[in-house]
This record gives structure tokens, C-alpha cells and sequence, in this order.
């Protein structure tokens, strides 16, 4: 307001409104998608297992799917939890691929959402925090059998821990601050 005049100024609308804006409207249109997207992802990796594809088609579906979980986590997460019975579509190792692939980056999708709420967190959650501190630990055992049992051994544990424990374990971090 100017002193003395009975008009005010109003703000602009700034690039921050725009993409507030155009994000809520993603948002509300990938809610009515998501079902359908993520139906589309479960029941092309069955497709693909039961065809026998070659390991290029499951890489290509591993990467979309990485994608989509990256995007959309939730709908990452509803893919991963459908697929996680079955053995593996694609494999980087011996142990590890589809499953530790996809959990990585809802793990890191998640650590990109979370950071920046991080200081308004007065504590992190209890269960978040044993998980995390099984993963240590875990971690940790790695450590020793490196040095126990050599390298070859500890090359197979870690490719075990990752396809395993580390896989399930990045999943339900992810799980509890998607939700």
C-alpha cells in the first residue's frame, strides 16, 4: 500500500507459482494414470519372463522401470513388491539385478525427496532407524568377512548382501518416507 493512497499492489504470480502449478496438475493426472501404468510394467515383465526375451528386452524394462520409480515412487514400489517373489528377469551378476537395481533407485529417489525435509523432522522414525542400523551392521559383517575369508569370498557376500538384505532394507526406508 502507498502512504497516503487507498490502492494496493498486488504480487505477480513468480516462476515458483508456475511450477507449483503445473505439479499439482501432473500430480492429479498420474493419479488417475498410475493403476494403469503400473499394470502395464507388472504385466510386461511377465510377458517378456514367460517369451523367454533376451536379456536386452529385460534390461530395457529394468531401466523403464527404474525410470518410473524414480518419477512416480509409489508406482515403483507397487512394481518391485509384484515382481519380488519371482526370480530374477535381468542380472548384472550372478546375484545381483532386477530387484536390487529397481530398490536402488527408489532408495535414492526417496533420499532426493527427503533431504531437503530433513531439518523440519524433529526425529526420524524408530523403525526407520533399526533399519538403517541393520544395514549398518550388515555392512559392517561385510567388512569382516573381507578380511576373515579374502576376497573372493567377500566379492560373492557382498553381491548376496545386495540382492538380499540390502535390497529389502533399501525398500522399506524408501517405503516409510514415500508415505
Amino acid at each position: 500500500m502507498i502512504a497516503g493512497s487507498a490502492t494496493t499492489v498486488e504480487a505477480r504470480p513468480g516462476a515458483l507459482d508456475f511450477y507449483r502449478a503445473l505439479g499439482g496438475a501432473i500430480e492429479g493426472r498420474w493419479t488417475r494414470a498410475a493403476p494403469y501404468v503400473e499394470g502395464a510394467a507388472i504385466a510386461s515383465w511377465f510377458l517378456l519372463r514367460s517369451a523367454g526375451a533376451p536379456a536386452g528386452a529385460m534390461g530395457l524394462w529394468t531401466a523403464a522401470t527404474a525410470v518410473l520409480a524414480v518419477l512416480a515412487p509409489t508406482s515403483g514400489l507397487v512394481v518391485l513388491a509384484a515382481i519380488g517373489p519371482f526370480t530374477e528377469g535381468f542380472l548384472i551378476t550372478r546375484d545381483v539385478g532386477t530387484k536390487p537395481l529397481l530398490a536402488l533407485a527408489l532408495a535414492g529417489t526417496a533420499a532426493i525427496r527427503v533431504v531437503p525435509l530433513w531439518r523440519g523432522w524433529r526425529r526420524v522414525p524408530v523403525p526407520v532407524l533399526l533399519g538403517l542400523a541393520v544395514l549398518v551392521g550388515t555392512g559392517a559383517g561385510l567388512a569382516v568377512s573381507r578380511l576373515s575369508f579374502g576376497r573372493a569370498f567377500y566379492n560373492s557376500a557382498v553381491q548376496i548382501w545386495l540382492a538380499g538384505i540390502a535390497t529389502m532394507i533399501f525398500v522399506f526406508v524408501a517405503s516409510a518416507w514415500v508415505a
